[in-house]
């Protein structure tokens, strides 16, 4: 049996040893193995540095810790931060944008419903990517993508 991944939140390294343990019982007891070459932990802080003196570890193997990790698409960061989430999703929608604009000058597309419509199926859920998460801060920049689109159907200057 496969799965294909796992999320455990603890509130401290004390906690999230306690659910490591658990979790190498179960797996134990239902012949689950997991993959530590694929696991990490982020410890999320306001420092820099947090302790290497005790390490977590799976099966007397050590988990690495990072500062950030990919998880669904999204960019999470020790800081809290989704500042590279944002830049992410926002470089992939002026791609998204890009091509669209593309196809509506090689089509010699001219109605406004044909456009809105490429660009609310395109780019929107492009940039829109869990922004529930990460977008209230970088609300600016997201607009932006949208201002820069028009513009270029509109032929004005940016």
């Amino acid at each position: 049996m496969y799965a294909d991944d796992l999320v455990i939140f603890a509130k401290s390294a004390s906690n999230m040893r306690k659910a490591l343990r658990a979790l190498e019982s179960y797996c134990s007891l239902n012949s689950l193995t997991v993959n530590v070459d694929k696991t990490k932990i982020i410890v999320f802080r306001k420092g820099n540095r947090i302790a290497a003196d005790d390490p977590f570890l799976y099966n007397n193997g050590a988990i690495e810790v990072v500062n950030s990790h990919s998880y669904l698409g999204l960019t999470f960061h020790f800081n809290g931060s989704f500042k590279c989430t944002a830049k992410d999703r926002i470089r992939k929608a002026k791609i998204s944008s890009a091509t669209i604009l593309n196809v509506i000058n090689t089509a010699k597309m001219d109605t406004w419903d044909s456009i809105l419509k490429l660009y609310q199926t395109v780019v929107v859920p492009t940039v829109a990517y869990g922004c529930g998460v990460w977008g209230p801060p970088f609300t600016k920049l997201i607009e932006q993508v949208q201002v820069n689109f028009f513009k270029k159907v509109l032929y004005l200057q940016n």
